[in-house]
C-alpha cells in the first residue's frame, strides 16, 4: 500500500533538529530540502533550546516566508533525540524523513526513496540509501548491502550508513514503534532502527543520495563517550542478542568500532587494545564479521603512525 497522507497533508514530513548551528550549515540543509524534485513535503526545523533560535535567519528571508517550513523552537536544550521527537509529534506527512543539520540531500533523494517504498509490500517500513562522507580532505562512499529483516544484523553492527539522514519511513513505523529514546546515554538512532526492525523490514536505494561532512569534534567522535553509549545499547538488548545467537559477534564489533575511533584520533594504544579485545572475543570470526579484513585495520594504523 502506498504511504499516502490524509487529504491536505504533505507526502513527507522532514525533521531537522538544530542547536547553535552556523547559518551556512543550517542553510545548506534547508536548501537541499527546497531543491527536492518531489515537492509535497513539510520541513519541521526544531531548534533545541539555543539562546537565539535561528540566529542569522532574518524574518524576511525566503526560508521564513515558505509556508512548507515550520519553525519549532524548544524552550530548553533537551537533546537531539527529544528534538526529533517534538518534530515527529507535530508532523502530518504519510512518511517521515530525517535530515540532521549540516547534512545535504541530493535533489532526487525523496523521489527515489518514495518510489522504492511505494513498490514494496506493507511489511517494509523503511528505506535508506547510499551516503558520501567528507572530511580532512578525504571522502568515501557507503552503500547499504542488507535488505529485508535486518534485526539480527543491527544487533551486531551499524548497517544503515548515514543514519538518520539517509532514512525515509512510513508513518506506520511511528505509530507502532513510537518515538526515539530521548535519554542521552544511548546511540538513539541505532536504538530506534533496532526497535523498528522488530516490526518492519527495510530496503534501500543503491545510490548516493546524501552528503555528510564529518565533524571531528562531534558528539560521536569521542571514543570514551562512544564506549559508554555503545556498551549501554548492547546491554539494553542483551536478551535479543543472546536469542539471536550473536553475542560474540556483537561485542567483537563493539571493540572494532572503538578501534576505528581511536585510529581517527591517532590514539594508537587505544586502537591496539580495542583490536586485541575484539580478537579475544571471537578470533575466528572477526575478519569476516567486521566487513573489512583485519589486515586493513593494521595497515591503516601503520600508515598513520608513519605519517604522523
Amino acid at each position: 500500500m502506498d504511504p499516502i497522507p490524509q487529504s491536505g497533508s504533505p507526502r513527507v514530513s522532514i525533521i531537522l533538529p538544530t542547536y547553535r548551528t552556523s547559518v551556512p550549515r543550517l542553510a545548506a540543509s534547508i536548501d537541499s530540502a527546497l531543491a527536492q524534485t518531489m515537492t509535497s513535503w513539510e520541513l519541521i526545523v526544531v531548534d533545541d533550546g539555543s539562546a537565539h533560535p535561528y540566529a542569522g535567519l532574518d524574518t524576511m528571508s525566503p526560508y521564513r516566508q515558505d509556508a512548507r517550513i515550520v519553525w519549532q523552537p524548544m524552550t530548553s536544550n533537551v537533546g537531539v533525540a527529544a528534538a526529533r521527537n517534538a518534530g515527529m509529534q507535530r508532523s502530518r506527512g504519510g512518511c517521515i524523513a530525517f535530515l540532521d543539520c549540516g547534512d545535504v540531500w541530493h535533489a532526487e533523494k525523496l523521489e527515489r526513496q518514495l518510489g522504492k517504498l511505494e513498490s514494496l509490500p506493507e511489511d517494509y517500513g523503511l528505506v535508506t540509501c547510499g551516503v558520501r562522507y567528507a572530511g580532512d580532505g578525504k571522502s568515501y562512499v557507503r552503500i547499504p548491502r542488507h535488505r529485508g529483516d535486518l534485526l539480527r544484523q543491527l544487533l551486531v553492527r551499524v548497517v544503515i550508513p548515514g543514519s538518520p539522514s539517509s532514512v525515509l519511513m512510513r508513518r506506520d513505523v511511528l505509530d507502532r514503534v513510537g518515538l526515539f529514546y530521548a535519554a542521552r546515554d544511548l546511540p538513539e538512532d541505532r536504538d530506534y532502527w533496532i526497535r523498528a526492525c522488530k516490526e518492519f523490514k527495510l530496503d534501500y536505494v543503491p545510490e548516493v543520495l546524501v552528503d555528510i561532512e564529518i565533524d571531528p569534534g562531534g558528539r560521536g567522535a569521542d571514543p570514551a563517550r562512544k564506549a559508554i553509549t555503545y556498551r549501554r545499547l548492547l546491554e539494553r538488548y542483551a536478551m535479543d542478542i543472546e536469542e539471536a545467537g550473536v553475542e560474540q559477534q556483537a561485542w567483537a564489533h563493539y571493540y572494532l568500532f572503538l578501534a576505528k575511533k581511536h585510529l581517527r584520533r591517532q590514539e594508537w594504544l587505544g586502537a591496539a587494545r580495542s583490536i586485541g579485545t575484539a580478537l579475544l572475543r571471537t578470533p575466528a570470526g572477526v575478519v569476516a564479521l567486521s566487513g573489512v579484513p583485519l589486515r586493513n585495520w593494521l595497515s591503516s594504523a601503520a600508515y598513520r603512525l608513519r605519517n604522523s
